[in-house]
């Protein structure tokens, strides 16, 4: 019987699955929360938390995906979006890919074994 993953073997699937899945230049940005004095929270401008040169992958999702999370997509476009695995990215954040911007809508990432860092974003503008 085969034993787990070594980290130095899921670092490898992951270096392969990043690099045949992110193709394409991106651009995290992510609106910065202040506290106020009412108890809530002022959100500020977005700013770009990623690194230069991060790259991404796109592909439709899933019809259980639109299912799901309809009542958050609407009749907006919407995407999978794949990242290398440990990217910090997160929900309302804004995703800049090939002149469209992408809203977050939630994180897809599975909690056990996960080779990329996934979400479900809609396409804003």
């Amino acid at each position: 019987m085969a034993g787990l993953l070594s980290n130095a073997q899921l670092a490898y699937v992951r270096a392969i699955a990043a690099k045949g899945t992110c193709d394409t230049p991106a651009v995290i940005k992510r609106a910065p929360r202040t506290p106020n004095t009412g108890g809530g929270n002022t959100i500020g401008n977005y700013v770009q938390v990623s690194a230069n040169g991060l790259l991404a992958g796109m592909k439709a999702p899933t019809a259980s995906q639109l299912q799901n999370y309809g009542y958050l997509i609407g009749t907006k476009a919407s995407s999978q979006i794949n990242f290398p695995w440990g990217t910090d990215v997160l929900k309302g954040d804004l995703i800049e890919i090939d002149g469209w911007e992408f809203k977050v809508i939630d994180n897809l990432t599975p909690q056990s074994y996960a080779t990329l860092e996934t979400v479900l974003a809609t396409k804003e503008r």
